[in-house]
């Protein structure tokens, strides 16, 4: 008998993470991220970790990243609810 282990991504699981501090409302449309350095004693993560899930969602358009001033919430549609990256 065959069982299948599935293993979940860091970054998929920091996507998650992301994603819940906007939509619980923490960080609203408009709102900054928190630093990197903050998610990762957040979330427990490597920086690298935070850094895919970050450019994930900015490639989706939910996240712009302008460096010096942090990360923005520029959007979030019902669709990045259902299918998160990473």
């Amino acid at each position: 008998m065959s069982s299948m282990i599935r293993c979940k991504k860091l970054s998929h699981e920091a996507c998650e993470n992301i994603l819940a501090l906007i939509g619980n409302g923490d960080v609203g449309v408009g709102g900054r991220l928190p630093t990197k350095s903050k998610l990762i004693k957040m979330f427990n993560v490597s920086w690298t970790t935070i850094h895919e899930a970050v450019r994930a969602f900015a490639a989706l358009g939910v996240l712009e990243i302008r460096p010096g001033l942090r990360t923005l919430v520029v959007g979030l549609r019902p669709c990045h609810l259902c299918t998160l990256p990473g």
